[in-house]
């Protein structure tokens, strides 16, 4: 499906040379979307606690077939495990793939693609910088709980380490590709009055919480669209990709197909170049 010019393609296929910046910037944006940093504490002989630092990036089988693409990353970047999770709801079972890294992994991957993240990056900051000055020292169960409230805080309050001038398209590519929804649907029927009549709708949605809506404000400044909020808390930020925004919608979709990884969203990109290129022909 991808061409030897596409990112994903070159990460599949195990292609891509090595130390690429534009891939650390596409998982930089996949982490803000779908990864986590976070603590954890180990109860040691002497009944105290030692701290350490983890990141986890989870995906589902309905984006990434197979969990193809975080095997490959994870080759790539030679660092963590691919831990494997099933779970059963009434209506179906679901299955995902979660990318483990332990407290050095964690800071050899902060290291690599810190400067990129727009979400997570002082978040990130104030752990490492946390579990170094915790490195070797036991603490009690009090203090557990104190430092857990501190990464609640943390998190609540974290923001990009620079404020970039634009958007990165590797950024917000892997962005998207983890907590955007591309909405391809053609020659749909709507009603209009008493009648019926088809129509064609492709859209772009991302949402977050209000604690990170920043980045939502800022991809409408800089790409336009408009944001929207629902009752549980959650903001959206929307684009049209149709013909009306036809003339914002090509340069997009092909700079996102540039660097998209998640194959599900790279089909429904394709689908969107293809309705705009048989209008042109």
């Amino acid at each position: 499906m991808f061409n030897t010019d596409v990112l994903g393609y070159k990460v599949r296929e195990g292609k891509i040379k090595k130390h690429s910046e534009q891939l650390n910037k596409w998982l930089a944006g996949f982490i803000d979307a779908d990864g986590s940093f976070s603590l954890s504490f180990s109860q040691n002989t002497s009944g105290r606690y030692n701290i350490y630092l983890n990141c986890r990036i989870t995906q589902s089988a309905s984006n990434d077939p197979d969990f193809e693409l975080l095997r490959s990353l994870a080759f790539y970047y030679n660092l963590g495990k691919i831990y494997f999770d099933e779970r059963d709801s009434d209506i179906k079972k679901s299955y995902s793939a979660i990318w483990w890294f332990n407290s050095k992994e964690t800071m050899i991957l902060f290291n690599r693609i810190g400067k990129h993240l727009r979400i997570k990056a002082t978040h990130a900051e104030n752990l490492i910088w946390l579990v170094k000055e915790l490195e070797g020292i036991s603490i009690t169960s009090d203090c557990v709980e104190e430092l857990k409230e501190f990464s609640k805080c943390s998190r609540k309050n974290s923001r990009w380490l620079k404020m970039p001038k634009h958007p990165s398209w590797a950024w917000l590519a892997g962005y998207l590709d983890g907590g955007g929804h591309y909405r391809c649907r053609l020659n749909r029927v709507k009603k209009v009055n008493t009648g019926m009549t088809t129509g064609n709708e492709l859209k772009l949605f991302v949402g977050s919480s209000l604690d990170d809506s920043f980045i939502l404000n800022f991809l409408h400044i800089h790409l336009g669209g408009s944001i929207r909020d629902r009752k549980d808390g959650v903001r959206f930020w929307q684009r049209s990709l149709g013909r009306n925004s036809a003339s914002f919608a090509i340069p997009f979709i092909k700079k996102m197909l540039k660097y998209s990884c998640v194959i599900k969203k790279y089909e429904t990109l394709q689908k969107m170049l293809n309705f705009h290129t048989t209008r042109r022909d």
